[in-house]
């Protein structure tokens, strides 16, 4: 039998228990969460931030805008890697070739003192006189090169030069034009041969060097209207070639020395050049250069003798620009000045090179 305070003390101790029941349901549960919860929510969080940094990612990788396109890295160089290929401050790497088809423009004036003699004509007795005599070149020329690079840090090119040329010829006195007349011819090139071997590697202050071996063949067509479309006979030319990586500059150094075969008793003068050239890698697909050069070319000789007034100098600068243009294409360009009377008045050259391997 219970009674009535124990009744009311039964009554108190449940009201109490559902009062603290009430109060956990309402408030949830304060307790520490498990070691397995907090890995889940980590693990969770952590997932998402990696998807957002790839997504950003890959956003900021793959290229944006009109024009743009998608490089492979694998199959493609950058452009100031074939830029110092193409002026041979770099060889391929074996298994690799390269073909370029070459356009040079090529422009000079040269005007020169001549003596005049005027014939009596019954009134006028006769007379001389110091004229002008001036021939202006133009010059358009086509090459397609190809190259390999070779086992043992090695390289091999061949040149197969197309040329057409017209000359115009005047004679002046006083201002007035006296005589012109125009020359056009058009054939192929001596084809062109070289070796390459890279013979010391880069390190530290060391830089790489190549050297060089080229033979420009008497294999062009015979000379026609004045127009000559090679040497005239076999040339031979050894260079050497330093370069040397400061990024994002690369610094190139060479020098060269030509000589001739005699042809019917005439042996041109053997022809010395130095050169130097700065490389900018102004971005992954883009590069601009600058480069001076200087060529002394000396006497020739006929039987034996020297022709006295036949050696010269040619000075040049000229400036650049490379750049990869789509997979495996690349196209370059420069505008070079002559800096003396003996050198071109400029020359425009323009490239487009195809980069492929074989196995």
């Amino acid at each position: 039998m219970i009674t009535g305070s124990k009744l009311s003390t039964c009554l108190t101790a449940m009201l109490m228990c559902t009062c603290c029941v009430s109060s956990q349901i309402a408030l949830g549960d304060d307790s520490p969460p498990s070691a397995s919860e907090t890995d889940d929510v980590s693990g969770s969080a952590t997932s998402e931030s990696n998807e957002e940094t790839s997504k950003e990612n890959d956003a900021q990788s793959k290229p944006s805008g009109p024009g743009s396109f998608e490089i492979d890295e694998e199959a493609a160089t950058r452009a100031l890697e074939r830029s110092l290929i193409r002026s041979d401050a770099l060889l391929l790497a074996k298994g690799h070739a390269e073909f370029s088809l070459e356009y040079h423009y090529q422009f000079d004036e040269i005007l020169s003192p001549i003596l005049i003699e005027f014939e009596a004509d019954g009134t006028t007795p006769a007379t001389t006189g110091i004229g002008s005599s001036g021939v202006t070149i133009a010059s358009h020329n086509i090459s397609l090169d190809f190259k390999v690079g070779l086992a043992f840090d090695s390289q091999i090119e061949f040149a197969v030069p197309i040329k057409a040329e017209k000359a115009e010829f005047s004679t002046g006195f006083n201002g007035t034009e006296l005589e012109s007349f125009t020359e056009k011819a058009s054939g192929t090139g001596d084809v062109q041969f070289s070796i390459l071997k890279t013979v010391i590697r880069e390190k530290g202050r060391r830089p790489d060097i190549i050297a060089r071996l080229s033979v420009d063949t008497d294999t062009g067509a015979e000379a026609k209207e004045g127009v000559s479309f090679g040497s005239g006979g076999t040339e031979y030319t050894l260079g050497l070639s330093a370069t040397k990586r400061q990024d994002p500059l690369v610094f190139n150094y060479g020098i060269s020395h030509t000589i001739a075969d005699t042809v019917d008793e005439i042996r041109s003068g053997a022809v010395t050049q130095f050169h130097t050239g700065v490389y900018l890698a102004a971005s992954p697909y883009t590069s601009l250069s600058i480069a001076f050069s200087q060529a002394v070319v000396g006497e020739s000789s006929l039987n034996g003798a020297r022709i006295k007034g036949s050696d010269r100098m040619l000075g040049s600068f000229s400036f650049g620009f490379s750049s990869t243009v789509g997979r495996n294409w690349f196209l370059s360009g420069s505008l070079s000045a002559g800096l003396n009377e003996s050198a071109n008045d400029y020359l425009i050259a323009l490239a487009i090179s195809k980069r492929t391997t074989f196995r």
